[in-house]
């Protein structure tokens, strides 16, 4: 018994681990992505202005 609450224990911290990853590549292809469109809206006003 004692093993298998030992295996709950360990998948709980992997799924926060990967949860905690996951956010951190969402935030940073958030950041990339706000850029790009920041510089293509700049673009695009320097063009029909």
């Amino acid at each position: 018994m004692k093993d298998n609450q030992n295996q709950f224990d360990n998948q709980d911290f992997q799924t926060e681990f990967q949860g905690q990853e996951y956010q951190a590549i969402t935030e940073r292809i958030g950041e990339v992505l706000r850029h790009k469109v920041t510089r293509l809206i700049n673009q695009f006003v320097k063009y029909f202005i």
